[in-house]
């Protein structure tokens, strides 16, 4: 549990956001999926098509 005392974090997917990481070959979608880490509240946000 985060320290805070909350529910985990949405990033908590190790497995599947390193699958869809290191299965991309595209660098232009990495770059874009980089910059949306920065802010994006959750995996599924850096993932989106928006």
């Amino acid at each position: 549990m985060p320290a805070g005392g909350g529910a985990a974090a949405p990033w908590r997917k190790p497995e599947a956001v390193r699958e869809r990481i290191t299965g991309c070959g595209d660098a232009e979608a990495l770059g874009r999926r980089l910059r949306r880490a920065v802010t994006a509240p959750s995996a599924d946000e850096v993932f989106g098509d928006g």
